[in-house]
Order: structure tokens, then sequence, then C-alpha cells
């Protein structure tokens, strides 16, 4: 693997595997720079399409940020060594003199660029020491790179179809334990949670969505759909807009109903995360009243978003209280909306994850912690190497229309590339403008479905191999033919 190159090729679940197994040996940072601070960058893992019955694939979110020194580094300017004086050896170590014959504190250490700046005993000169692989300078020491890790799972209502050959073994609600049980949604949890065990929450941030859910009933459906009912939007989503801001209320005020565990605020946080992951997957599920009236008396429950009087202000209204998740779970019912989701997902990467250039006065306006605030705007320093990585899990797919925006084929191409352009500039992931439509190159028009990378159909030109050295179908390039667009130019 070339450095920084993304490990994730397949489109298929077992690529969650390798690429949790690689993503700790990401080398220095060389990847160059797209274009924008809004835009995504999922180059290369975009899924060749995604129709009825098929699997859909994964995306690789990329960009790069300032990787300049930050204000937070704490050393004399004045007793730093050049920058233009430095040039380490072939074992990335080197030593360089104070400027101009002063002196430094005897192992005092800052950052400059990626190497890691130590004055020496004798306080007249730093060792320069270049960070390990996987790692990058931040302030004073060297820090591990951590990769974002999206897990969109399928709580379709197709996931409780059972699976030949697997006995069913569970008791019933609330005794849910998928490994006792038989459904796709069990078996896909049971075998999830042991990749999820292999992630290293040092080098990995991960974050957990779902198909739009609510809670729906009073009285749980068995241990398919517990007390969840599935939507083919949020309940606020007013279906005709392909846009969303930092500060719109329909889409912040209901995104738990997509967003299950967010990304850690802390980076201290990060082992909690991945537990919490867990829980959603245990077969375990509670609700339990809010202590709050509302208006809806029926066993029915309605999302009811608003804080006014007789209103649930995010929980769900039924029995004449308001009603919470005290233990909430993944859950199989509803349709298969992964257009829409993938929307979704774009939105929240965009104003809670990437967020290069964001105004800010202090680190915590960042949002994210790998970001820092400098000059009064959100700086990650690593973003050039941190791989951020949406994998999608389903046991089926949607109508794929290349001229619908919210199409499963069009929404991952938004993420991997961009969809209308006018300029090279206005695309990303490696795409470039062509025809008014940001296209990745392909010199043959046809791409492999293991790697996504140009093929040659029926022997001719570069063969379709998998990871295993084994033959894979080389289709042709149907990137070529999504169309559809954003209203706002800014959104594609």
């Amino acid at each position: 693997m070339t450095p920084c190159e993304s490990p994730l090729r397949s489109a298929h679940a077992a690529s969650v595997v390798v690429w949790l197994g690689v993503c700790a040996a990401l080398a220095s940072c060389t990847r160059p720079a797209p274009p924008g601070d809004d835009a995504l960058g999922l180059p290369g893992v975009l899924a060749s399409d995604v129709g009825e019955g098929d699997d859909v694939g994964a995306s690789d979110a990329n960009a790069v940020a300032d990787s300049s020194v930050g204000d937070g580094a704490q050393h004399d300017a004045a007793a730093a060594p050049s920058s233009d004086t430095v040039a380490a050896g072939d074992s990335g170590r080197s030593y360089v003199p104070v400027d101009g014959g002063g002196t430094c504190t005897p192992g005092a250490q800052f950052c400059l660029g990626n190497q890691l700046a130590t004055c020496g005993s004798a306080g007249d000169g730093y060792l320069l020491t270049s960070c390990f692989p996987g790692q990058y300078c931040d302030v004073d020491s060297c820090v591990a790179i951590e990769n974002n890790l999206i897990i969109v799972f399928d709580t379709s209502g197709s996931m409780n179809t059972h699976v030949p050959g697997v006995p069913c073994q569970q008791a019933g609600f609330p005794s849910c334990d998928p490994t006792q049980g038989c459904s796709r949604m069990d078996v896909s949890k049971s075998l999830f949670l042991k990749a999820l065990d292999q992630v290293d929450p040092n080098t990995n941030r991960v974050a957990l969505l779902r198909f739009p859910q609510t809670l729906a009933r009073l009285k749980p459906a068995g241990c398919a759909a517990g007390h969840y009912a599935g939507m083919p939007k949020l309940s606020t989503d007013p279906g005709n807009v392909d846009h969303v801001g930092p500060s719109d209320a329909w889409f912040w005020g209901a995104i738990h109903e997509i967003l299950c565990v967010p990304f850690p605020l802390n980076l201290a946080l990060t082992l909690q995360a991945k537990l919490d992951v867990a829980q959603w997957m245990d077969g375990q599920e509670s609700i339990a009243s809010a202590n709050k009236a509302c208006t809806d008396k029926g066993p029915t429950c309605l999302p009811s978003a608003s804080c006014a009087p007789g209103e649930c202000c995010g929980d769900a209204c039924c029995g004449g209280a308001c009603q919470e998740h005290v233990k909430p779970e993944l859950r199989g019912h509803g349709g298969t909306p992964i257009g829409r989701t993938l929307f979704y997902v774009g939105a929240y990467l965009r104003h809670r994850v990437l967020v290069d250039g964001r105004p800010c006065s202090s680190n915590a306006g960042c949002i994210n912690p790998n970001y820092r605030c400098e000059q009064g705007a959100c700086v990650d320093k690593a973003r050039h190497c941190r791989e951020t990585v949406v994998v999608l899990f389903t046991d089926g797919g949607e109508v794929n229309d290349p001229t619908q925006f919210f199409a499963p084929r069009t929404a991952a191409k938004r993420l991997a590339f961009g969809l209308a352009c006018t300029d090279h500039d206005g695309c990303v992931g490696g795409a470039t403008c062509q025809g008014g439509r940001c296209l990745p190159a392909s010199p043959t028009g046809y791409h492999c479905v293991a790697t996504g990378k140009a093929c040659g159909p029926a022997g001719s030109g570069a063969p379709c191999l998998d990871a295993k050295g084994a033959a894979s179908p080389c289709l042709p390039d149907l990137l070529q033919t999504t169309s559809a667009a954003a209203t706002n130019p800014l959104d594609n």
C-alpha cells in the first residue's frame, strides 16, 4: 500500500475486516490535497451500482487541511531551528543548532511540520525526529492518527428474513440474544460484533447510523421490530430539499432517528463510543415514560419533535405520556431508503466531522477533537492522512435512477467524486470535470467490482482480480450515466 492509500476497496462487508486490519499501518502524510474546504472526497471505493438485490458499497472520505505548525506549539521562535536548515538523514533524525547561536531549554519539545524537535542536553540545538508511520506531530508530541469509521446498518424489514441453515433458538422478547437468533439481522449483529472487537479505539473513531426509525409502539412487536417503526425519511424532512444547513431544525432536530452513536466529542471517549455501538447490537431493548404528559393517548407512538406544552421535544408520544428509549437496539422494520440515508450521512460528515475552515474562537468550537482553532478557523493537521470511511451494510437495495438526486448511486457518487461541475475545482476524490459532470479517470470505461480500478472486459486490458487473486467482474463504468444534480451548485 502506498502512503495514505485507502485500504478499503471491495463493495462487500468482508472488506470491513480488511480495512480494520490495516488502518493502523498508514504511512507518513503524503497524499495531495483535493480542492475545497467543504468537499468530502470519498475516492476509489464507490460501488459499481446499487440495484434491486445488490449489496451496497462503501466510500472513503479524504481531503486535506493546513499542515503547518499550529499556534499551540510552545517554543521561542527566535530560538527555533529554521525549517530551511532541516535535512533529516536516512534514520529520520538530524541535529540542528539554534538559530543565531542562541540557546533553548533542554528537553523542550515542539512540532516542526511532521517532525518533533527536542532541545538537546547542552541547550544549543534541536534533535529533529520524524514521527513513526501512522502518527503525526501535534503541538509537542507525536500522536497516533485516528481514522473515522462510519457504520450504516440496514434496519429494513427484510433483515428479519430467516437465514437458511441457521437454527432459531431465541425465547422471544425481551430475550432477543442475536447469537441465538436466525434472522439476517441476528447473524449480521453477531458477525459485526466480532469485527468490532478488532477495532483499536486508539486509532479508530466509530460512529453508528441506521435507516430512519422512531419509537412507534408501547407494546413491542417481538424481537423483529421491537418498539420501532421504519420511515422512508426523517419525520421532519420536507421531502423536497437537497440541502442541509448548519442550523436547519428539520434535520438536526430529528438526527437521532438515524444517528445511533455519534463520533465522540473527546478523544478520551473513543473506547466508550465503541462500547456504545456494541450495546445497540446486544438484543436488549426497553422504553420508559419521560414523566411528561402529551396529547396522544393511543398505543401507537408518534414522533413529537416540538418542545411546546403537550409535545415531547424529540421523544415519542403515546399512552398519554412522552416515551423514550432507556436501552435502544437495532431492529428490522420499514423500507430500504439507501440514497436518502447516504444524503443524511453526507450532511453529518460535512457539518460535524470534516469541518475544515469552520469559524472558531477556541478548539471547542470545532466540534471534532482532531481539529484545532488556528487564526479563527478549524484545521486538522492530519486531514490528508486521516481516513474517513463510510461502510453501508444491507441485504438489498432500491431502484437506481441515475437522473434522481436521492438514488443510491447518485448519493454515493456525490460523496465520492461530486455531481455537476463547471471546473475541476468543483470535484473531489481525484475526479475531474468532464462535460459538466465530475468523473474519475477511467481509461477503459470499465471498472473492477473488487477494486474499483479500471479494467478491460473479456480479457482485454488490465485483469480484474480481488485481494486473493480470484477473478472479479469487470463491468461498464455506470458513473458515466449519473446525471442528477443538486439545485444549488454548491451542494454538488
